[in-house]
Order: C-alpha cells, then structure tokens, then sequence
C-alpha cells in the first residue's frame, strides 16, 4: 500500500500498516495521519525533530468560552488589508517612503505590486486547509503553500519550497532554522479549530510553524501571538500592557528556553545579546513609558522581518493604539520597514479586537478580496463566509 493512500480518514484508523501514535514512524504517512496533533508533535519532540524548548503548558488545551465569529472574521481580514496596504511600499526604507510618497492612507499599486502578498497567501491557505479537514494538518499545509506561486516571500519560504519541491524532503524535514517573520505572519486562523472542535492551538501554532521555520524564536513567537488572538477572541482579558507583554515574552522564554539573540542593524541605536523575551519586554516598556513615536522606536530596535524587530514592534503599535486601530495601522504602513507583515499582524489583532470598526471604511470597500494575482476577486470574501458558517453564524459581506 503507497504511504500516499488517500483512503477514507475511517478507513485509516482500521489499517493495519498503522503504528501506534505513541511510537510515530514518521517515514510513512499512514503511520500517523489518524493521530491527533497533540501526539504527532510529541513524537516530533521526541525524536528531535523540533527546534524548540517542549513546554509542557502546549498540551494544555484551552476552553473556548465563546464563539464569536465576527471577531474571527475581522481578525482574518485585518492580515488582507494590512497586507494589501503596505506591500505595494514594502522595498521603501520609511524615509524614502515618506518622501516619495507622503503619508500612505489608502490602497496604491505602485511599480507593478499588486496585492496581496505572501501574507494573505498563506493565511488563507491556512483557512482552507482547516475548512476542507476541520483541523490543522501540517503535511497538507506543506502542499497547499507549494501548489501555486507566492507573491513577495521572503528567503526562509523560497527556501521552504526548494526542500520541500525540488529535493523532496519530507514536510517534517522541509523546515529552517530562521528567525524571521514568515510564519507569525499567517498563524491567526489556527485559533478556529480550536473554537469549533476539540484541537489544540498552542500545539497547532508549533506545527503550522514547524513546517516552514523550524527555530525556536519562530516557533515562540507565532504560538505567542495565537495565544494573544486567542485571549483577545475569548473576552480581551489579557487587554492591557502588563498582561499582553507579561503573558507574551513568557512564552517566548519558555520556548526559547536559554537561546540567545543578538541585534543585527548596524545602525540600530540598541545593542543587545541575550534572551529575546528580555530584549523584547524592556524594549516596549522602555518606549512606551517615553511615549515614543512609531517612527522613534522603529529606528530605534529596528523593523525588518527579523523576528527581534519585528515582534517588539507588534507589540509596542497595538499596546500603544489599542484604542485607535486604524491609526495603528497607519503608523505601522509608512514607518515600519517590513510594513505588509507588521501591517497585517497588528490588522489580525485590531480585528479581533474592535471587529469592523478597526478599519477605515474605504479599507473594506475598495479591498478587491484577491488571493493571487491573476486571481478572481471576492476570493477571500467567499472564503470568510465559509468561516462563518463553519462556526455557524450567518453571512459575512463586504
């Protein structure tokens, strides 16, 4: 029988070629496709095939108290337009933005970058894997982010692809060990599986990540966030700036466990080597309680898709405009350097958190809902409806 038998899942579970999910045998899929996420990371941990510390606090699966889908559904609109908004400027320093362009308010295709990018891309691949299955599920993650082109992705994804396409690595395998944004960037929808059904998102954040950027600040900072969505989307209690970086760099000191980090740009006016949860909490307090500007503190830790800048200043933009999303947003656009990533994250968080009323309303409707470029628009509208009726509410428009 072909480890690539696409037999019933109830077919699965009575096949004899399957070995117990306490014992995963990862050379063939059909030793574990009918485990749980839960058992399949903790063979991977197991085996040492996961760059990261195992904290025992993934297996703890958290309880929805409830379900509101509207939050879920502007959370995965705000990656689309914060995405949509930043891109076509992403290759502008913020200074050579600014004096080209003044200050970006609004959506424009410049130089033949039509939105959205990889950011959109992978995030609704990600809802589509969970739509089809129910779940998350890392090896069909693996091929849906190879099934078409991806617009605008960075070196860790091209890199991802040429493993995983062209020397035919194993999903499991297909992963580097860099710290940069490419997955935080599209991990917000692994919260709905655990809204709908009995999974995990602790556990589920790991292995969405695992699969493309297998390096501990990746890992910790993608299952950080999710927690943070998912904090937000269950009732906001973790809705202010002790909690938010409190809970946040704890997980990332958990998951990074001793690992040190070092700033990179030369030009930045911080130096640091150390643990990131540390770089991260002084650095946002630090500016918060100077009330620095966007701007300041951007160049001031830096902004690139390094996950040491990237992260303090997702967190600094929404604790400083928790009140003020769209705002947020535009600070994020014009004076952060990886502006579509910032810019779609702090969307994900602003929706969940104020829904509509995060966005402008021309953001809403003049955003085109296109996946890919030649695609067809309304593709991500059609996709959020299918969100709402899997977490059985009524329809979303635009």
């Amino acid at each position: 029988m072909s480890c690539d038998s696409k037999r019933d899942m109830k077919d699965w579970n009575k096949s004899p070629y399957i070995t117990h999910c306490d014992n995963i045998d990862f050379s063939c899929e059909l030793n574990y496709r009918s485990c749980s996420n839960t058992e399949i990371l903790k063979a991977l941990f197991d085996q040492g095939l996961v760059n990261a510390v195992e904290w025992k606090d993934l297996y703890l699966r958290p309880e929805p108290k409830k379900v509101e889908s509207e939050k879920v559904i502007y959370m995965l609109l705000g990656v689309a337009v914060g995405d949509s908004l930043g891109y076509p400027f992403e290759r502008f320093t913020p200074d050579e933005r600014l004096k080209k362009f003044g200050l970006i308010t609004s959506y424009s295709y410049i130089n033949g970058r039509v939105p959205p990018s990889d950011d959109t891309q992978l995030t609704f691949d990600t809802v589509k894997v969970i739509l089809e299955n129910g779940r998350i599920v890392p090896w069909e993650l693996a091929r849906i982010f190879a099934s078409h082109r991806i617009t605008g992705m960075g070196s860790t994804i091209r890199r991802f692809l040429k493993n995983y396409r062209e020397r035919g690595l194993p999903w499991y395998e297909a992963g580097l060990s860099r710290p940069s944004n490419g997955a935080l960037m599209r991990i917000s929808p692994v919260i709905i599986p655990n809204l709908k059904a009995n999974e995990n998102y602790l556990v589920d954040a790991v292995l969405a990540t695992f699969i493309t950027h297998n390096e501990p600040l990746a890992i910790a900072s993608s299952v950080a966030f999710a927690d943070l969505l998912w904090g937000i989307i269950n009732g906001g209690e973790y809705i202010n700036a002790d909690k938010i970086l409190d809970r946040f760099t704890l997980i990332i000191s958990k998951l990074t466990g001793d690992k040190k980090y070092r700033t990179r740009r030369e030009k930045a006016k911080v130096k640091y080597e150390g643990p990131a949860s540390e770089f991260i909490r002084d650095q946002v307090y630090y500016a918060l309680h100077k009330n620095l500007s966007v701007r300041e503190f951007a160049k001031m830790v830096g902004s690139s898709g390094y996950l040491l800048e990237t992260v303090p200043n997702l967190l600094f933009i929404f604790i400083k405009y928790l009140n003020d999303p769209q705002s947020g947003i535009i600070e994020a656009i014009n004076f952060t350097k990886d502006n579509d990533t910032i810019g779609s994250a702090l969307g994900a968080a602003f929706g969940a958190l104020h829904g509509k009323k995060a966005f402008r309303e021309d953001w809403v409707k003049q955003f085109p809902g296109k996946l890919l470029k030649h695609g067809r628009e309304g593709e991500v509208y059609r996709l959020l409806n299918c969100v709402n009726k899997f977490l059985s509410s009524g329809p979303i428009t635009s």
